[in-house]
């Protein structure tokens, strides 16, 4: 993550099924707070229509793993979020109030791609199949928004 850090921005869209894309602008400021070990990502979101809104979280990596791929988000309001490192690209997926969260942060030479796909826990198609004796039990779940951005450094 030592890295990464810098500050981001660009434009992120949010899309929507059946209905119109929107989009707003998105910074990211990536500091070392202890090197190899732990860094602030501060988002702030800038929308004309809903006015900003600032995430600012603290990214550890987690001393229970010895592989230096496993780590936490700290939004330090007492949630935290498992989160991994594989290819240059940070990965989480949770569950918040009947809801699935999957994001991804992903390094892209001087650019950070940013995913976050959100979907709702139930109402999703649910299916099976038998092979050799063995049921394999499926639950889907319904996607109703995508947020994406490519965000370039700026410094």
């Amino acid at each position: 993550m030592d890295t990464w850090v810098g500050h981001y921005e660009g434009k992120m869209y949010l899309e929507f099924p059946n209905s119109k894309k929107d989009s707003l602008f998105l910074s990211l400021d990536i500091i070392t707070l202890e090197e190899g070990k732990a860094w602030t990502q501060k988002f702030t979101y800038s929308s004309t229509k809903y006015g900003d809104m600032v995430k600012d979280y603290k990214l550890v990596l987690n001393p229970e793993f010895s592989d230096g791929e496993h780590y936490f988000l700290d939004e330090q309001n007492g949630i935290l979020i498992d989160e991994i490192m594989l290819h240059e690209t940070l990965l989480s997926h949770y569950e918040v109030q009947e809801n699935y969260y999957q994001t991804r942060l992903e390094k892209k030479g001087k650019q950070l791609y940013f995913e976050i796909v959100c979907s709702k826990i139930e109402g999703g198609t649910k299916s099976s199949a038998t092979e050799n004796d063995e049921v394999f039990n499926v639950n889907s779940s319904l996607i109703y928004t995508i947020q994406y951005s490519t965000l370039a450094k700026t410094n």
